[in-house]
């Protein structure tokens, strides 16, 4: 069995038989565990820019950000104030927009069961809510 080159081997340090890295092995491109663990110690942690405030002008105006499994999305309400939310009804976990940006007007409502919220996210309409007896719609 041929040796491993140390420059396709995780284990190898830089610097190992005299070379440094000059790729990382091709593995590590396609390895959900790793995509996984990156995602959770790396970029969940921090903070990450989903758009710049003139992207989102005029009171309804969208923009959407997805990470690994986080949706948000970032709107200006009636009061022309930014606010961010998950991205996603409370009621089947539906995306409330689908595109990348856009411009609703004065509601969001979710295409799968009709829950509408406000702009400043509060939950406005819950068709049939007589069957949700011991909900909160201020939750």
């Amino acid at each position: 069995m041929a040796e491993q080159d140390p420059r396709h081997d995780l284990r190898a340090r830089p610097g190992d038989n005299g070379e440094p890295w000059t790729t990382l092995p091709a593995w590590v491109y396609d390895h959900q565990e790793l995509y996984e663990l990156e995602l959770e110690e790396i970029f969940y942690p921090g903070w990450h820019i989903v758009c710049h405030a003139s992207e989102v002008p005029d009171a309804g105006s969208y923009m959407t950000f997805d990470l690994g499994i986080e949706h948000c999305l970032v709107i200006r309400d009636r009061d022309m104030e930014l606010r961010a939310f998950h991205n996603v009804c409370r009621h089947r976990a539906h995306p409330l927009v689908s595109r990348r940006e856009g411009k609703c007007r004065g509601r969001l409502t979710c295409p799968y069961h009709g829950w509408t919220y406000g702009l400043d996210g509060a939950l406005r309409i819950v068709p049939a809510d007589e069957s949700f007896p011991d909900m909160d719609k201020a939750d």
